[in-house]
């Protein structure tokens, strides 16, 4: 059963610079401390679907700074505009802006009174070394980084995933008509049924591939219309898909050295997509009770 928790500041921890919550946290007596964590994946692999998804369950803030970016870039001036440049170039957006529009919209979070000294989830920072650095060493301790999540998704589902990716304008609900079963990766077809996209699974033959991500389609009583109210990320499309996959391997590798040499690394490998979301949560969890601090594969 979980307590309300009282935010207080022991001497012993005071030393250390690190908020302490007080209250029995479960049944086996852990306290939980302020620890924020972030997803370092490829763009695809579901790191917005399970950021929302542990923030809901764990009752803490969620930022997708791919979202954020665009609100900037939607709100225009010097700061917005150049944000909108750089990603319908489909490239990286520079460190010192992302670093600016994140610890802007952390700082507003930290500062509402129903989220103070939960933490937060990260979808997408940081994703240079240079972030990795600044947000674990520079910022105040219930603001810094505490952990990493990688998500280990093979690069062909990623680009499946993504040009799966849908958006009702209607229902303002997302999508993924991208399935993967048995060995095969298809985007089904929401307007002609039968007309399905295939795309090459090297490497994966049937009946022997553990990979089986379900489509995420709306409920049958949705009103939404497919044909007319599905839209897809003007983004989303094969060439920059390449290359945001690219760039990741790329530029993202040092990060995950970072939180690794560091013992801050969490990995975990979703073969049954968001089936498998109960493993994550407490790979989550005992980072936060403070079970284990230390790297772990699931």
């Amino acid at each position: 059963r979980m307590f309300t928790f009282i935010l207080r500041r022991s001497s012993s921890i005071h030393k250390r610079n690190k908020l302490r919550f007080e209250g029995v946290a479960n049944a086996d007596g852990n306290v939980r401390t302020i620890t924020n964590f972030t997803f370092v994946a490829p763009p695809g692999s579901g790191k917005g679907t399970y950021g929302a998804m542990l923030a809901r369950k764990l009752g803490t803030n969620f930022l997708s700074v791919g979202d954020l970016l665009r609100a900037e870039g939607k709100k225009g001036g010097a700061l917005g505009d150049a944000v909108c440049e750089f990603q319908a170039r489909g490239e990286l957006v520079p460190d010192h802006m992302v670093e600016e529009v994140v610890l802007r919209a952390i700082k507003q979070r930290s500062s509402d009174k129903d989220k103070e000294g939960v933490g937060y989830i990260l979808d997408g920072f940081p994703r240079t070394s240079n972030q990795a650095f600044t947000s674990f060493y520079s910022w105040p301790e219930h603001l810094k980084t505490h952990y990493a999540i990688k998500i280990e998704v093979p690069d062909v589902i990623c680009r499946g995933k993504i040009l799966g990716r849908r958006w009702c304008i209607e229902c303002e609900k997302t999508f993924n008509i991208c399935n993967v079963e048995n060995g095969s990766i298809e985007i089904l077809n929401e307007i002609e049924e039968g007309k399905n996209e295939k795309l090459d699974f090297p490497g994966s033959k049937a009946g022997t591939c553990t990979w089986n991500m379900v489509p995420m389609l709306p409920d049958p009583k949705c009103p939404c219309n497919k044909s007319k109210n599905w839209e897809r990320r003007i983004d989303d499309t094969p060439s920059i898909i390449s290359k945001r996959i690219q760039d990741y391997h790329s530029v993202t590798k040092p990060v995950l050295d970072f939180f690794h040499d560091r013992k801050k690394l969490v990995k975990f490998t979703p073969y049954k997509g968001v089936d498998d979301f109960p493993a994550l949560l407490n790979l989550v969890s005992s980072r936060i009770y403070n079970v284990n601090d230390k790297c772990s594969d699931r």
